[in-house]
């Protein structure tokens, strides 16, 4: 099969793939990083400092950000020195200087403004992961907010937009209850600056999910899931080309496919623990990795409710024993506790990790069980906002695959490397759209702006994990995934691009203007 892609181009069918992966070597290369089979999508960075015994260290819970003022927030990009591993400190680049940064409160149709200001020594853009967000605010990876007194570097040979010392970003909010969070967007440093620590958590609430009976407050918690790998003095290790940021962007050859450590973390603690009572409570899981993909579990047994995806609500919950979640997924899902006896100590475990990695974190269960227990999960959660393929007014089609040899190698989409300003779509505004997403290896793919449903994934109906409208899908080797896309929200220039930020970095991205 060969099918026309949006921008020009064709796209080969599984078989002509394989045919030219024999001769260009690239499914070698893939497969340099772990057998395709064993869902592996990147190569091993290991540490060279010892890690800690799992489930020693306490599951931390990022602060809430405090408004300076009703709708009006500030935040500093520093560097601090942090406890992340016991007995040494790791320089971390954090919002207000934290690793995740502070938890954003928000309410649906509330408009906040947040002044990022940057006192680290290299240019950021800070992107709203899930939002329905203005262009201008959009952290775009050539708006960039340079320290004051440096130079502007960052856009390549491309030209790049400068703010000295601090920009506010403007977020109307006008979308449903969602787990949203925030990150460094810096064109070709993304994944070194989200590395040392650029991200953090934006809840938006709203009063369909307040009126569910769901957990809330010490109940409702929200875990970024990553990993990262330390050096013996602990510092994060991380193969940049130039670890200045500054000059040549890439990582070492080796690490192309994307990179994975092997220290897991949670909420920036290695494989922590966190007592809960007999009770139900609303996890709000991140995928922040680089690079990993998860499948979790829990042992000894039981299984996860989810509630919510990444845009919020589903209309009715989904039972997972198994869980796959890939790099910028987030899922909302309830863990009842009162299920298990006091006493017992409840792992979150990831079966597509091996070693230590394996591990993820700990709950233990203390104290007894209230009488009457909690309410359950209501067999209706929301009504969501309804889209049919029928209504479509176009179908497109983006290739994610690895073109070129030796130092002309470049993860593109649709053959074509990114280039600011060079759209390929321009969807309307208040219309929906059928682009169908092929890959060539794991490729976590996240559209700006739009929202979207998935449809069909292989040719075949879409899996449970993909319930509920979207900004994140995984796409896996040799895949096709359609999904139904809605631009809503703001004409302007947005970009979609691959969420393994080594393939990102690499050029994995591309616009397109809605008019």
């Amino acid at each position: 099969m060969v099918l026309a892609l949006a921008g020009g181009g064709t796209m080969i069918s599984r078989r002509g793939f394989l045919a030219l992966a024999g001769v260009s070597g690239v499914a070698a290369t893939a497969a340099g990083c772990g057998a395709l089979t064993a869902e592996v999508a990147g190569r091993l960075l290991t540490s060279a400092l010892p890690p800690p015994r799992p489930f020693t260290v306490p599951l931390p819970i990022p602060p809430v950000a405090r408004a300076l003022r009703p709708g009006h927030y500030e935040v500093t990009q520093r560097a601090a020195r942090v406890e992340i591993i016991p007995g040494t400190t790791t320089e971390v680049w954090g919002f207000d200087g934290l690793f995740p940064g502070p938890t954003f409160e928000l309410r649906a149709g509330e408009r906040a403004t947040v002044r990022v200001r940057n006192e680290l020594r290299v240019p950021t853009s800070t992107h709203l992961h899930g939002g329905v967000t203005p262009p201008d605010s959009d952290g775009y990876p050539t708006d960039l907010v340079v320290p004051a007194g440096h130079a502007a570097h960052g856009g390549g040979h491309h030209p790049v937009t400068v703010h000295s010392g601090a920009k506010d970003y403007v977020y109307p909010l006008e979308q449903r209850a969602a787990t949203l969070w925030y990150h460094d967007h810096r064109m070709d440093f993304t994944g070194p600056q989200v590395w040392r620590g650029l991200a953090g958590f934006a809840l938006v609430r709203d009063e369909e999910d307040d009126a569910l009976p769901l957990p809330r407050g010490e109940r409702d918690i929200p875990l970024m899931i990553c990993d990262r790998a330390f050096a013996e003095d602990g510092s994060f290790r991380y193969p940049s080309v130039d670890p200045s940021l500054m000059g040549r962007p890439g990582v070492a050859a080796a690490y192309m496919a994307g990179v994975e450590g092997d220290v897991i973390l949670v909420n920036g603690a290695p494989w922590p623990v966190h007592e809960v009572a007999p009770a139900r409570y609303r996890l709000r899981l991140l995928n922040a990795s680089n690079a990993r993909r998860y499948r979790l579990e829990l042992r000894p047994g039981g299984g996860f409710t989810q509630v919510g995806g990444d845009q919020g609500l589903l209309a009715a919950p989904v039972e997972h024993r198994s869980l796959p979640i890939s790099p910028a997924e987030r899922f909302d899902v309830v863990v009842d506790f009162a299920a298990y006896r006091p006493g017992t100590e409840v792992t979150v475990v990831n079966t597509l990790g091996q070693g230590l990695a394996r591990n993820v974190l700990r709950f233990r269960v203390t104290g007894r069980v209230r009488p009457g227990g909690d309410p359950p999960v209501p067999r209706r959660l929301s009504a969501p906002p309804r889209a049919e393929r029928r209504a479509a007014v176009a179908t497109r089609v983006f290739d994610f695959r690895r073109t070129g040899e030796g130092a002309h190698e470049a993860w593109t989409i649709n053959g074509l490397p990114f280039r600011p300003g060079r759209p390929l779509a321009a969807p309307r505004l208040g219309t929906t759209e059928v682009w169908r997403l092929a890959s060539d290896f794991h490729h976590p793919v996240h559209v700006h702006l739009a929202h979207f449903l998935v449809l069909s994934r292989g040719g075949r109906p879409a899996a449970p994990a993909d319930a509920g409208w979207k900004d994140t899908v995984d796409v896996r080797p040799y895949e096709v995934v359609e999904v139904l896309v809605r631009f809503e929200g703001y004409r302007g220039r947005y970009m979609m691009h691959c969420h393994n930020l080594e393939h990102e970095d690499m050029a994995m991205m591309a616009d397109f203007e809605v008019v």
